[in-house]
């Protein structure tokens, strides 16, 4: 199915998983002395089987590679102490030339892995894709930062590599924090907010009409209505507009907003109604 799709491979097969694959046994092997190997390959799609004989039978399974051209590789030998000639395959030579990355890759899954027990299967599958693509993201990004000569003192390690993910996927379409809010055990206000707020426009509009018949009353400071992530220093930038409109604290007319709220606010030499407003001082 690789080879379909234009993937070459190369890599170790259990011997009941060969299907009728008729090659040599161990035994006979064994009596041939340790370097022989037998093969097969199938007329159909071109893949090779080869057993070769270690210091124990190996198979192995190619779509690309088979015995030719052998090659010799050395080995310790116990009876006579010491290393010794043992002829080699190229299907060997090319697994062990590229092996290890199944290992690696393993270990690295085992270091930070998200899973967790459950009945149905699918999550498992789920997990194991999110943890196939946070290990290959960060191994993407240490060579990136190779190429780029970043020092290793500056590179993130997996952890900080999985937390910074995580933190991009919990602030998902929202602006990174500006703002650090200055009380923060101070209790919300936003109930006061809503119960002022209730009337919204009407006692915005009775305060306007009853003010030219009673010059000397105080004109009700209107706070703003109950604007949901007020304070959660996330994604509240101010920008122009071209309207001009009442600041939410002040009443002055501005042509500053928060991008997030859609609440007119001032930014200006003497006060900041902008920063009153998102850290719960008004």
């Amino acid at each position: 199915m690789l080879l379909k799709i234009g993937v070459w491979s190369v890599g170790t097969i259990r011997s009941n998983r060969l299907r009728g694959c008729d090659l040599q046994s161990e035994k006979q092997m064994k009596k041939q002395g340790r370097g022989s190997c037998d093969h097969r390959i199938d007329k159909k799609t071109g893949v090779a089987v080869v057993r070769w004989m270690d210091s124990s039978a190996v198979q192995l399974a190619s779509t690309h590679v088979a015995v030719q051209p052998m090659s010799t590789i050395q080995r310790w030998d116990r009876l006579q102490r010491k290393y010794v000639d043992v002829s080699c395959p190229a299907i060997v030579k090319e697994y062990n030339e590229h092996m290890g990355g199944v290992d690696l890759f393993d270990m690295l899954m085992s270091l930070y892995k998200l899973d967790h027990k459950s009945c149905k299967w699918y999550r498992r599958i789920f997990l194991w894709v999110l943890n196939v693509a946070v290990v290959n993201g960060w191994l993407l990004y240490r060579r990136h930062a190779q190429q780029k000569s970043v020092p290793g003192r500056d590179q993130l390690d997996l952890l900080d590599f999985t937390a910074s993910i995580s933190e991009g996927l919990i602030c998902e379409q929202k602006l990174p924090p500006v703002l650090a809010r200055k009380c923060p055990g101070r209790p919300s206000r936003s109930h006061d907010v809503e119960d002022t707020s209730t009337g919204g426009a009407e006692s915005g509009a009775d305060a306007e009409q009853e003010e030219p018949e009673n010059p000397t009353r105080k004109r009700r400071r209107i706070i703003a209505a109950k604007v949901h992530g007020r304070y959660d220093n996330v994604g509240h930038f101010p920008e122009h507009c071209e309207k001009k409109q009442r600041c939410k604290v002040c009443q002055s007319y501005v042509r500053i907003k928060c991008m997030k709220c859609q609440c007119h606010l001032c930014v200006t030499k003497d006060k900041n109604c902008f920063l009153a407003f998102h850290t719960n001082l008004v």
